[in-house]
């Protein structure tokens, strides 16, 4: 379980804005998989501004980190929509079912890509890189599926940090 909190800087000011809280086990669908699943909210004082509760989840395999099913419910002011994805190796396809919430739903097939991953499981694929193979500055491509889209992007390698926690210190990767 990871827990992060998340901030709106304005100038010196910080204000606690939301918290996400990642769960992983394994798959109980896919055998050699994992099931990740992501739920994300607003502080209540931040609700007052802008309301968000979203859930995600991914069912990917042990190894290659390729993801079998990726859920987005997406809860964000007045926009609610849901995209519920199955990626289908066989064929080179990704189906998905999309429902903007009161409004519409449609059925969408996406031609698949190589190294392709879904926005939780290109998260634990990140986690594994190894990074003493890489200078400061460094870029790692990395390719996305997010609404129907695939999204170009990369992780820019910053270097090593060392930073405190419970009065022990630790060396991360930025």
């Amino acid at each position: 379980k990871l827990v992060y909190m998340g901030y709106y800087n304005w100038g010196f000011i910080w204000i606690k804005a939301g918290r996400v809280e990642f769960t992983q086990q394994p798959s109980d669908k896919y055998p050699d998989a994992q099931f990740l699943q992501a739920v994300g909210h607003t502080t209540s004082t931040w609700d007052e501004i802008f309301m968000l509760r979203d859930t995600l989840y991914s069912h990917f395999d042990n190894t290659t980190f390729k993801p079998y099913e990726f859920s987005r419910k997406a809860h964000e002011g007045k926009y609610h929509k849901t995209f519920d994805y199955t990626f289908d190796y066989a064929d080179s396809v990704i189906y998905g079912d999309i429902n903007r919430i009161g409004r519409w739903k449609k059925n969408d097939t996406t031609k698949m890509e190589a190294n392709l991953y879904d926005m939780l499981s290109i998260a634990w694929y990140a986690r594994g890189l190894d990074y003493s193979n890489y200078k400061e500055g460094d870029k790692i491509p990395i390719k996305i599926f997010l609404d129907s889209e695939v999204c170009d992007l990369y992780i820019r390698y910053l270097g090593k940090e060392k930073f405190k926690l419970a009065g022990t210190k630790h060396e991360c990767y930025v």
